[in-house]
């Protein structure tokens, strides 16, 4: 991983908003979680078992987007 990418906190995988969560992003909505690489400067999902989620780019959403799309999942953080 590039040391010198700050990751975002919250991010979109397709239209599911995820918050960053040591290292891993986490789906307070249905309790999973994803890992993530970057490559060539981009962020990516990394699930190879899941390969509907695997290889994707994070997009940088803010708090307010994730806790919408968390609804009532969402920790207060």
């Amino acid at each position: 991983m590039e040391s010198n990418i700050k990751l975002p906190e919250f991010v979109k995988l397709n239209n599911t908003a995820l918050r960053l969560t040591g290292d891993v992003y986490y789906r307070d909505g249905g309790k999973w979680s994803i890992s993530y690489k970057i490559i060539d400067g981009v962020l990516l999902s990394w699930k190879s078992t899941m390969l509907h989620l695997h290889r994707k780019p994070l997009i940088e959403i803010t708090k307010k987007e994730w806790k919408k799309d968390n609804g009532e999942y969402a920790p207060n953080i």
